[in-house]
């Protein structure tokens, strides 16, 4: 699936008040992130909320590591491009 759909996925997850639905619907959206090149911020944030009601910590810790990845990447080139005259 594409990023939006995976997205979409994990917001669904984090959502849902229905553990087992919850989920399903976590590892769904984590199987589909899987296999993807990328994966937006924003994603990995609803990424990150979704991990805090259904994941276990280490999912969790693994989402918020490449949520922090990411922003450290977009920090850097905002800064890259501070510098460029």
């Amino acid at each position: 699936m594409g990023r939006a759909a995976t997205q979409a996925c994990y917001e669904a997850s984090a959502a849902i008040e229905d553990p087992a639905i919850g989920r399903e619907l976590f590892e769904l959206a984590e199987r589909w992130r899987a296999e993807l090149v990328t994966f937006s911020l924003t994603g990995l944030e609803a990424g990150v909320r979704a991990a805090w009601r259904w994941g276990t910590p280490e999912e969790l810790g693994r989402l918020e590591s490449a949520r922090d990845d990411e922003q450290a990447q977009i920090d850097e080139m905002f800064t890259d491009m501070d510098r460029d005259p």
